[in-house]
């Protein structure tokens, strides 16, 4: 059975790996805490977007009642990496959630970065570090476990 071709197939594959990839790393909780005299919600690191050439636009969303929500800006790059939101006149009871929307972020991609394994790569490599051949060996000694010979003749195998 065939489902218009190859672009219904292609379209599957797309959003099949971007769902993986957006799994990669779930985004960090908010925090909010006060900055001279005045909230603010901040986030520690940027979500990974689901495909390359997007972003997450990082809408604050406000409450004062966990019921109704208003849109009350949006968060940006701050210090030391991490993701701020500061209110302008926040009321003494509020509450904050995120409100991720996805945008393009201008950004012409292709191969590792479409469907965003570069920069996955990237954030994992950044948090162990390399490896160099010396460590590499000082960590996998090389044993003698190894076969001196197989057991079989491959050419009379089955295969």
């Amino acid at each position: 059975m065939r489902f218009g071709g190859t672009r219904f197939g292609g379209a599957i594959l797309i959003t099949v790996l971007a769902v993986c990839v957006q799994a990669e790393r779930a985004p960090a909780p908010l925090t909010i805490s006060l900055s001279t005299g005045q909230p603010q919600v901040e986030l520690p690191q940027e979500p990974i977007a689901p495909v390359g050439g997007t972003r997450y636009l990082l809408e604050i969303e406000s409450s004062a009642d966990l019921q109704n929500w208003q849109s009350a800006g949006e968060m940006h790059r701050g210090a030391n990496d991490h993701f701020v939101y500061q209110p302008t006149n926040a009321a003494a009871r509020e509450f904050f959630r995120l409100s991720p929307q996805i945008t393009d972020s201008g950004n012409e991609v292709s191969g590792d970065e479409l469907f965003g394994f570069q920069r996955a790569f990237e954030d994992e490599l950044g948090r162990v570090g390399f490896l160099t051949p010396k460590e590499f060996a000082t960590n996998h000694p090389p044993s003698d476990r190894y076969l001196t010979q197989i057991s079989f003749d491959p050419r009379t195998a089955k295969f």
